[in-house]
């Protein structure tokens, strides 16, 4: 049985979103970062 790398998708702009995005991208599961509109971690709805 094979397995294929899925997207990845992380909510927030904060480090440990991006931190997730990076390692993500490094394992080839071409992470979808969504920020809001604050810097910093601060997703608003």
């Amino acid at each position: 049985m094979t397995t294929r790398p899925t997207r990845l998708l992380s909510l927030g702009c904060g480090p440990p979103g991006f931190t997730a995005a990076v390692y993500a991208a490094r394992a080839d599961l071409k992470p979808l970062v969504i920020t809001g509109l604050a810097q910093g971690g601060q997703l608003m709805t």
